[in-house]
């Protein structure tokens, strides 16, 4: 059931040699679909710096590597998920999300960001001639951009119903013995952070890209825009973060509270028997209660939390290189 899904940006490089290498190319032959239109018609790489058409190309590239990243997470991810759930059971459980990580679902959510990032390019005034075909290229690379994007966010969509309903699923098995200390959970809680930290990096490019790029209109509701634009690949990293970590800590502290109270009466019940084989299942309850007692309830690896930080702090950097050089402007 799973193995469905293999989206088409995944089958353009299904026969490379090494995959890797073809998703490396693909990403950097999608960014040069914008650069070489845009150096054509402004023969310049000094001008790609001063327009800031260089970060736009910077972000094509990233953000598509960073879907064929969060892809090959997300694969890994639901083979676990499965995993953990009976055969018959996953097989009907995940059927909807399959649908939903369709090719023309993708290609759908795509175009429609696509377009929205093109009408804001055109909202804020792109900094070059209307009409001409510096200004269409422009838009172009705004169109291959919003469309990159617009998958991704398919993707985060499907991961935050996905791991929701996984957690509330009566067919899914927690073991308190898992090596994790999460009950089996902490490969979700990992796989969560990974999402967050690639969404991070390309939100960090947009934020840059839009807070340093010259723009020809200003005004009250284009300064709206533009801060809804910047803080929405973030606002993206929060809810991938912390809705299904919620989720999956509310199972944990569930099971680890039911497991507890069965160890507690189970040795409650052994210790009326007083006869020596109930005194060694005594002791085998006790056992496993200490191991129920030090479980986790957030599924995450000791380094998570600082790579988190890391990762949030880093999402302040275009905000505060605008902020310096607003202060040297005025010092000046």
């Amino acid at each position: 059931m799973i193995e469905q899904f293999n989206p088409f940006y995944c089958r353009l490089i299904d026969r490379s040699f090494i995959p890797l290498f073809g998703k490396i190319f693909i990403s950097f032959l999608i960014g040069a679909f914008f650069l070489i239109p845009r150096l054509l018609f402004k023969n310049s790489y000094k001008s790609m710096i001063e327009d800031k058409s260089i970060i736009l190309v910077l972000i094509i590239v990233v953000a598509f590597m960073s879907l064929y990243y969060a892809t090959y997470v997300l694969k890994s991810l639901l083979r676990q998920m499965y995993n953990l759930m009976e055969s018959e059971k996953a097989n009907v459980f995940f059927q909807y999300y399959m649908r939903i990580l369709r090719d023309k679902n993708f290609i759908f959510c795509g175009i429609l960001f696509a377009v929205i990032n093109t009408f804001i390019g055109i909202f804020l005034g792109v900094e070059a001639p209307y009409g001409s075909l510096l200004y269409i290229t422009f838009l172009w690379g705004f169109f291959l951009a919003g469309f990159i994007c617009g998958m991704g966010v398919l993707g985060i969509y499907a991961v935050l119903k996905l791991i929701h309903n996984y957690t509330k699923s009566e067919h899914l098995n927690l073991d308190f013995r898992a090596p994790d200390n999460a009950g089996g959970l902490q490969f979700i809680g990992n796989a969560i952070l990974k999402f967050s930290l690639v969404i991070i990096l390309t939100g960090i490019l947009i934020a840059g890209y839009i807070l340093f790029a010259p723009w020809s209109h200003g005004g009250l509701l284009q300064s709206l825009v533009k801060n809804s634009w910047i803080l929405f690949p973030f606002i993206m990293a929060i809810t991938i973060t912390f809705s299904p970590i919620h989720d999956l800590s509310k199972v944990l502290i569930a099971f680890k509270n039911e497991k507890e109270a069965e160890l507690s009466l189970a040795i409650k019940e052994l210790e009326k028997k007083q006869t020596k084989e109930s005194f060694t299942k005594i002791q085998e309850k006790i056992e496993q209660r200490k191991i129920v007692f030090k479980m986790k309830t957030i599924p995450l690896s000791k380094g998570s939390n600082s790579l988190l930080l890391l990762g949030n702090i880093a999402s302040l950097l275009p905000g505060g290189l605008k902020i310096y050089d607003f202060v040297i402007k005025y010092i000046e």
